[in-house]
């Protein structure tokens, strides 16, 4: 038997297909270069990654090269869309991809009351 071990090993470190072809940016990059203005979620999923349980990443229309991590709020969001779907993320993902612009947001970075950094994700926009 002969297998191709780069691309096993490429295939079996890959958290999500999302990723592939894409270079991960740091959510404070996009924040920073958005200056307050709208960016368009284009496709999200969730991966296992952190201590804390998954986390959700995404891509937005502005920078389609790039994936992002979304931290806890958007990674609630995400949830909360995968839940309508009764957990079918492949059938969200699919829906939200179908959405031409995407799904505009606002995001920003703030402090909670203990001090601790957040980013805030204002869809009403």
């Amino acid at each position: 038997m002969s297998i191709n071990f780069k691309s096993t090993a490429i295939s079996a470190s890959t958290l999500s297909d999302l990723m592939d072809g894409r270079e991960k940016e740091d959510l404070i990059v996009l924040i920073a270069s958005s200056k307050g203005k709208p960016v368009h979620i284009t496709d999200v999923d969730i991966v296992a990654v952190t201590k804390n349980g998954p986390c959700a990443i995404f891509t937005v229309a502005e920078h389609p090269d790039k994936f992002y991590f979304g931290g806890t709020i958007l990674t609630g969001v995400v949830r909360a869309w995968a839940d309508a779907y009764n957990g079918d993320l492949t059938a969200m993902r699919e829906d939200l991809r179908k959405i031409r612009d995407g799904i505009p947001v606002i995001l920003t970075r703030e402090k909670t009351a203990d001090g601790n950094p957040i980013t805030r994700a204002n869809f009403d926009c």
